[in-house]
């Protein structure tokens, strides 16, 4: 038999099915119920000896058994006997997103639309990163507020970043208002303390930071699954530190236990310990670790 089909999608799922393989699953298919009708099919045919041939033409170009399958395919799904499940909507979710592309060194969006699979689920995580970055230039613009709900009255902020924005003309945009808004912070900002409220928030939302070092070394299957997962939540600031511990209540207290130890070793007062966050405990601002941290340092 020979198969003419213009769907390459189906084509390319028939296919995973040619050979032996116990890798092959119907599960996440988009149409599962009727690939599997398909593949019965060609399964008894193999059993029987009988050889088939895909072959992928172009579709609408005037191939005459082309067109009358499309002909013959618009009659049966519009016929008073066909099930519904062949002519009506499902009752599958399908999700609707904008895509990044890049092209010509511009960022575009692209309409996307599918039903339940890898890239819904990928779309997804990218949303929830996005609005946390959200989050944090809200913070960062925090004054906004006050300049959207009094912006048609003659009023100008104290911020001396927002007037920036207001004479740029950049306030009438919201997203470009906050842009404008961060560039003049930064350039007044204190260096010694984080701009977005931690400095994991201003590593990762610093432009031109290597940041794809950390998906490289967190996807790389050679090292260690242990070291990826302590990198892991160092970004995500779930460290099990005192500090986190405390919010928790499995700590009485936040206080940096290291530094607790050198100084009762020196025979100090262990009151008023800082709190033991990650970023602590990797500075040289641990007493309990400043040699060994100094040491790390001059060795890079």
């Amino acid at each position: 038999m020979l198969y003419l089909c213009d769907n390459q999608a189906l084509l390319k799922a028939v296919k995973r099915w040619v050979g032996e393989s116990g890798k092959v699953t119907l599960v996440g298919a988009p149409d599962a119920d009727i690939l599997l009708e398909a593949i019965e099919e060609l399964q008894k045919r193999t059993t029987a000896g009988a050889a088939t041939f895909q072959v992928k033409m172009k579709a609408h170009r005037g191939e005459p058994v082309n067109e009358e399958a499309d002909i013959q395919v618009d009659k049966a799904i519009s016929g008073k006997d066909v099930p519904t499940e062949w002519h009506d909507r499902t009752n599958r979710a399908v999700f609707t997103w904008q895509e990044p592309r890049r092209k010509g060194g511009m960022v575009r969006y692209e309409d996307r639309k599918s039903t339940w699979n890898s890239g819904v689920r990928w779309a997804t995580r990218r949303g929830s990163a996005e609005e946390e970055v959200r989050k944090h230039r809200d913070r960062v613009t925090g004054a906004w507020n006050q300049i959207s709900k009094q912006r048609r009255r003659v009023y100008v902020s104290y911020d001396p970043s927002m007037v920036t924005a207001l004479q740029h003309s950049t306030w009438m945009d919201e997203e470009g208002f906050k842009k404008t808004c961060i560039r003049e912070k930064k350039k007044r900002g204190d260096i010694h303390q984080p701009f977005y409220g931690t400095w994991v928030a201003d590593f990762m939302l610093r432009q031109d930071a290597a940041r794809f070092m950390l998906g490289k070394y967190l996807s790389d299957k050679k090292i260690p699954w242990r070291r990826r997962r302590q990198l892991g939540m160092a970004v995500a600031g779930n460290t099990p530190t005192a500090s986190n511990l405390t919010k928790i209540g499995k700590m009485p207290s936040a206080g940096c236990r290291l530094c607790k130890i050198a100084r009762e070793a020196r025979g100090e007062s262990t009151d008023g310990l800082a709190d033991e966050t990650h970023g602590h405990i990797n500075s040289a601002g641990c007493k309990g670790l400043t040699a060994t941290v100094t040491a790390a340092h001059h060795s890079i």
